[in-house]
């Protein structure tokens, strides 16, 4: 799987799942 995602746009995305996991 090769998935081409500005690092930019994906750290804050990735961040905010991890808050959400780590707050459930």
């Amino acid at each position: 799987m090769e998935i081409i995602i500005d690092i930019d746009d994906s750290v804050p995305l990735f961040a905010q799942l991890i808050g959400q996991i780590k707050k459930a």
